[in-house]
């Protein structure tokens, strides 16, 4: 006796593709950054107007100036809605985009402004092939500050063996290089990396009060125990082009 199996068929999860106009969304981030913040990870604290102020940083973009505007103006009922504010001082529109230069030109305003976020001052540039693109630099605070940590260290370790110091003075610009070695930031590194050099033959010329530490003595130092030279560790084609 022949026995009859039912089957049935599962239905197969669909995928919905966007549509031509939610495609089309993205490129509407181009120009503006409206909103930014504090950056620091401290909890909030009590803002301007009584409530509380909000310390993340976040950019949001927009092609037109009207849409950046509009979502200001937006942020600000949405922070308003749980009792927070926009810090005044840190919230700005910024025109960043390839048309920038020509309308700062023709508006008599001088050069494009600059956008600090993350550690990166954004600015407009032009590639190699002379078509826009956004460039960055480190931030001058954020140099001063990695620089002025590793003369503490240096100050702190001046006794130990050289070696030792040569080691972990690597890994500190290893780390360095990790985060800040982009394509359009190889200056910023390279004064990096002769900063940390002349810090620390300036520790090491005060070890002992005798024959102080000349730079062909520490020229012989480095041959011996080089640091580890600047290089690009995020490239084009890794983190591609947002502009």
């Amino acid at each position: 006796m022949r026995r009859t199996v039912e089957r049935r068929s599962i239905p197969r999860k669909r995928y919905r593709t966007p549509s031509t106009k939610e495609a089309s969304g993205t490129e509407r981030e181009r120009s503006y950054a409206p909103h930014s913040t504090d950056e620091s990870g401290e909890p909030a604290r009590p803002g301007p107007t009584g409530g509380k102020e909000g310390t993340g940083r976040r950019i949001e973009k927009g092609k037109y100036r009207e849409d950046a505007e509009r979502v200001l103006k937006v942020l600000h009922q949405r922070f308003a809605k749980y009792g927070l504010t926009l810090h005044p001082e840190k919230t700005r529109l910024v025109e960043l985009g390839r048309y920038a230069a020509q309308n700062r030109a023709r508006q008599e305003k001088g050069r494009p402004e600059t956008l600090d976020f993350l550690g990166f001052t954004h600015l407009c540039a032009r590639s190699r092939r002379g078509f826009f693109a956004i460039h960055l630099r480190t931030m001058r605070k954020r140099f001063r500050r990695s620089l002025k940590a590793v003369s503490r260290w240096c100050q702190q370790h001046r006794h130990d063996d050289v070696e030792a110091q040569s080691a972990e003075l690597n890994l500190k610009l290893r780390g360095h290089y990790q985060y800040y070695g982009r394509s359009t930031n190889f200056p910023a590194i390279q004064r990096f990396f002769e900063a940390v050099k002349k810090v620390w033959r300036k520790w090491l010329a005060r070890r002992t009060r005798g024959r102080p530490l000349t730079w062909p003595d520490f020229r012989g130092i480095l041959a011996r125990l080089p640091l580890l030279r600047p290089r690009i560790t995020r490239s084009w084609a890794r983190e591609g082009s947002h502009a």
